[in-house]
């Protein structure tokens, strides 16, 4: 190969990464949109924080928690790839920042337990405005061209992001392979078992809703969780199930128009576990 080709194929490469690059700055990312909201959100004083994953985040309105309960809440969830070091990396910058919490729910989805997470990784990414490994991503930047084309162009909705397209036929839905607690996890829930207890804050650990296909597992799985110093395992309240007709675009997700169902049994889970003071 000669000199001119290496040049040309130089040349290619470069405007092709700054092509993608504009395209994911024209067209904000729904996890870059999603971390500036949320995080947007930590000097925002509260007496109640919730966070963790998307089955949470399409499943709370905290604005109407808030309305019911008389309790400033907010929902910091953030999704599923950043596990329970994402949780732990919220609580924490939360918690320096208000001295009005009281309560912290974290909200995981089942299947997020397994997963090996860096947790380091998590917290690099999170303390950092711009994912430059996401920026580049050639997949995401082609549906990106499509939203231009189409005039798609992503927008947020109230506290946490649009779905797709609901899931149509439940019954393609199976119970998960193998689900358990792994290391990084583990290690992350301890530490934030630890910053309740520095901060004297109540937390708990929930199960987000799930596809009622999924039930039995779910609560199968929570009876193996450890006890961890300093969180409270909600372990007969959770998760709550969704039902077929009630799902989203994936099996933990709760469909847009049943939102304020779910958020009604967010409180009534509340009131039991912190007592009369949210609301009457």
């Amino acid at each position: 190969m000669s000199v001119l080709d290496l040049k040309w194929y130089a040349v290619a490469a470069i405007t092709t990464l700054v092509a993608i690059g504009a395209i994911n700055w024209l067209v904000d990312d729904s996890d870059i949109a999603l971390l500036k909201l949320q995080k947007g959100k930590l000097g925002q004083p509260a007496r109640i924080v919730f966070v963790g994953d998307s089955s949470l985040g399409h499943s709370l309105d905290a604005a109407l928690m808030s309305q019911l309960s008389g309790e400033a809440t907010l929902n910091l969830a953030l999704t599923g790839s950043y596990g329970l070091a994402g949780s732990r990396w919220m609580l924490e910058h939360y918690f320096e920042k208000n001295a009005s919490v009281h309560t912290a729910f974290v909200v995981q989805t089942l299947d997020v337990f397994p997963r090996p997470i860096d947790n380091e990784r998590i917290a690099d990414a999170l303390d950092s405005n711009i994912d430059l490994a996401a920026l580049f991503n050639t997949m995401r930047a082609l549906s990106k061209v499509k939203a231009l084309v189409t005039g798609n162009r992503f927008v947020m909705h109230g506290d946490y992001p649009p779905q797709g397209v609901p899931i149509r036929d439940a019954s393609s839905i199976k119970p998960l392979e193998e689900i358990y607690l792994s290391d990084s996890n583990a290690k992350a829930l301890r530490e934030i078992g630890q910053l309740c207890l520095r901060y004297q804050v109540s937390c708990y650990l929930a199960l987000g809703p799930i596809s009622d296909r999924r039930l039995q597992q779910a609560k199968l799985f929570l009876t193996t969780l450890p006890e961890t110093e300093g969180v409270r395992i909600l372990r007969q309240t959770t998760p709550m199930a969704i039902p077929a007709e009630q799902l989203g675009d994936s099996p933990d997700h709760v469909a847009a128009p049943y939102r304020r169902k779910f958020t009604l049994q967010w409180l009534e889970l509340v009131r039991s576990v912190i007592g009369p003071r949210t609301g009457s």
